[in-house]
């Protein structure tokens, strides 16, 4: 027993000092838990005194409270309070007005400061009117509301939720919430089945399982994907259910429901973890020396020749410039120049950042946009081995002069148009995922704001750099069979880091061009 709950047991059997009464008060005002262990104990010690006194008087403060509770919207508290009038002796007690006097205090302390139905654990480059941090906690009734950016929730007891911006998201108790737009994946314990999520478009009620729902706010559409465990969803107007089960999905629209494929990649399963201590990573600058050679700048990465050398075809050349954001620039035909080095790039899933400055000329076309940064072994069979930030060419694939990141049978794809002949900090964070398969677990950043991503099925990340013939490639698609395989712009400041790297990180690589610490 701490120290607050012996001041409450010692205020509920009238045994409390003026100075301990002080130092509970103090206590209650920080503490929105003790609040709520104060409320559920003076209510339940403020019923028992009565509740002997007649079967009358039983019968109506029995009733009265129910009633209080109900309105309340408090379950869990109902339930505990019937089960202990059930299970206890009731006592005369001679006290009734030091009772009712605790039992207001409980009262007010519960009904004033709800025990919260929601705590924020973490954030991701969140935007808003309202501003959300990491220990702010929603209570029944609040809302929740993004500009951008994401949101990791713990549900007490119940699991947790991720929030994707632009998001609109109000509590409505312990185990419900209204989603009016946006994105959220929710993965609820199994021993918490019945989590009820309303959509406008009906309500889901969870059973036991992991799965994300979106809200267009501007069709209304809502869909429904099912990544573990079973859903069932209960249109508005419609008696019967529909159930889904894991890796089916549900489309709901204004002409009725319907079934589609579940999507992979469509929503944020995790956030990226913090970052302990300086990042390995290598650099460029893009400033030749007088052999015509790019030496790069490393840290904690010890391999031999990182530094870079540009060919036009097979021979080699001293790298085209012009002026850059921090000194000079490197330049890109879209025709044969493309630079390599020795490094081979991050291997595997690992965390990385790819962050640089592009100038994307507003002329692009479509077999100019490949590639600015690559690397891995491209092979017909082997998905997920390769690792390529380009400008996205294809209309089919998502709109078109976006940033994308493709990784062969997967990509992730922006919403910020790169193609206006002005110089735009792009970067890219990959973070470990439990469910790479459907869990997004890509960042994207233009201008050191997180990048909505309009095109999301980047699936598994596998980068094979151990049997790549070669090293990171600039300006080079990574298939070298394709037609589209030079790109066209600028490209400065080039960094790789082993770590994902925090808005906060990129936007002082942005500014000052300073690798964080």
């Amino acid at each position: 027993m701490n120290e607050g709950q012996r001041l409450i047991a010692r205020l509920i059997e009238k045994d409390l000092s003026p100075d301990e009464m002080t130092e509970l008060g103090c206590l209650l005002k920080t503490d929105p838990s003790l609040r709520a262990q104060l409320g559920a104990q003076a209510t339940l010690h403020g019923m028992l005194g009565p509740l002997a006194e007649d079967d009358l008087a039983s019968e109506r403060v029995v009733s009265r409270y129910q009633e209080a509770i109900r309105e309340a919207d408090e379950q869990e508290f109902e339930q505990r309070v019937l089960r202990r009038l059930h299970q206890m002796v009731f006592r005369r007690r001679s006290s009734w007005a030091a009772a009712a006097l605790i039992l207001a205090i409980g009262l007010f302390a519960w009904m004033r400061f709800p025990e919260p139905v929601a705590t924020v654990t973490r954030i991701e480059s969140v935007s808003g009117a309202v501003a959300v941090a990491p220990g702010d906690a929603f209570s029944r009734g609040k809302k929740l509301s993004l500009s951008g950016g994401l949101v990791e929730l713990d549900l007490p007891g119940r699991g947790r939720m991720i929030v994707e911006g632009p998001a609109e998201l109000e509590f409505t108790g312990p185990a419900s919430a209204v989603l009016k737009k946006g994105r959220t994946l929710l993965h609820v314990t199994p021993a918490d089945h019945g989590y009820r999520l309303e959509t406008p478009k009906g309500a889901l009620v969870n059973l036991g399982t992991e799965f994300g729902v979106f809200v267009d706010e501007q069709t209304g559409q809502v869909e429904t994907h099912v990544l573990a465990g079973e859903v069932k969803a209960i249109p508005h107007g419609e008696i019967t259910p529909i159930l889904l089960r894991k890796d089916e999905a549900l489309q709901q629209t204004g002409t009725g429901n319907l079934r589609i494929p579940v999507a992979r990649g469509s929503f944020y399963a995790s956030l990226p973890p913090l970052r302990h201590g300086p990042p390995a990573m290598v650099h460029w600058d893009m400033e030749a020396d007088g052999s015509g050679f790019i030496r790069a700048r490393t840290r904690g990465l010890e391999v031999q020749g990182q530094g870079l050398q540009f060919f036009a075809g097979e021979d080699r050349i001293s790298p085209p410039t012009q002026d850059g954001p921090f000194g000079a620039a490197a330049r890109f035909d879209g025709k044969q120049i493309f630079a390599e080095s020795a490094f081979k790039g991050i291997a595997g899933d690992s965390p990385r950042t790819v962050a640089f400055w592009a100038k994307v000329p507003s002329d692009l076309r479509r077999q100019e946009a490949f590639a600015m940064v690559s690397w891995g072994k491209w092979a017909h069979d082997d998905p997920g081995a390769v690792w390529q930030i380009s400008v996205n060419p294809f209309s089919e694939d998502g709109p078109v002069g976006r940033l994308r990141v493709g990784v062969h049978g997967g990509m992730a794809i922006g919403s910020t148009d790169l193609r206006n002949d002005r110089w735009h900090h792009v970067a890219v964070v990959l973070y470990p995922s439990e469910n790479p398969e459907f869990g997004q677990h890509v960042l994207l950043f233009v201008d050191g704001v997180l990048d909505p991503v309009s095109r999301r099925i980047l699936g598994v990340i596998d980068t094979n750099t151990k049997e790549a013939s070669h090293g990171v490639w600039l300006g080079q698609n990574i298939n070298i069979d394709s037609k589209n395989r030079f790109f066209r712009g600028a490209l400065d400041e080039v960094y790789i880091f082993d770590a994902a790297l925090s808005q906060e990180d990129i936007r002082a690589l942005m500014q000052r061009n300073e690798p964080p610490r």
